[in-house]
């Protein structure tokens, strides 16, 4: 006589192997159990887990990180340079006021009147350059230069000793170098704003000498 055997989900009937009923001998289906196509999501789960770790996922991950690390980099550097654009145009706007002849600082270069004047006009010129430099990102070394905003870091680069003699005259020889500078550049804002106003009114009278 055949023996029962278990197919995962009960026992089977030797006496009746293809499960019909006594009856009307349709056959018995078999209830469905929690372990009903556990093995096909198993499946689907070690697939989707798998594909995570697919060599061109890591290599998109990775060039995403480089390409967001540089973008913070970048976007940190532009906010730097603005604001170190922002701080010059403030300390030379600071510098500027109330110069006067025979004045310290960068103010010692002009003999005259008119000399504060193209100081003041090469200083507006340098402020200009500031408010572009500084969205741009635009680096801020060289108009510092020119307009003598560093003097006083290039006294201590040079190795002298904040307080003494030497730093104050490296300090002073610096800004009136700076000033005089800052006088060419205002006789090149000045040129430039006659150049603006003058040059309309010449062409519009060329053009009626022509006609």
């Amino acid at each position: 006589m055949a023996s029962p055997r278990y197919d995962g989900q009960s026992f089977s009937n030797p006496t009746n192997p293809l499960g019909l009923h006594s009856e009307n001998r349709y056959r018995v289906e078999s209830p469905l159990t929690p372990s009903f196509m556990s093995n096909e999501v198993k499946m689907a789960e070690n697939k989707v887990f798998h594909g995570i770790g697919t060599p061109a996922t890591k290599v998109a991950t990775k060039t995403a990180g480089k390409a967001g690390a540089k973008a913070a980099a970048k976007a940190a550097a532009k906010a730097a340079a603005k604001a170190a654009a922002k701080a010059s145009k403030m300390a030379l706007k600071g510098a500027v006021k109330g110069l006067k002849v025979g004045g310290k600082g960068i103010a010692k270069a002009a003999n005259s009147k008119a000399g504060i004047r193209l100081i003041t006009a090469g200083a507006v010129g340098a402020s200009v350059y500031y408010t572009i430099a500084g969205p741009m990102g635009l680096g801020t070394q060289f108009m510092d230069n020119l307009t003598g905003l560093n003097c006083d870091e290039k006294a201590t680069d040079s190795g002298l000793e904040e307080g003494t003699d030497e730093y104050q005259k490296s300090v002073e020889d610096c800004q009136e170098s700076a000033g005089k500078s800052l006088m060419k550049v205002g006789g090149m804002v000045m040129g430039g704003l006659v150049l603006i106003v003058t040059l309309p009114i010449l062409l519009k009278g060329k053009k009626k000498t022509d006609e």
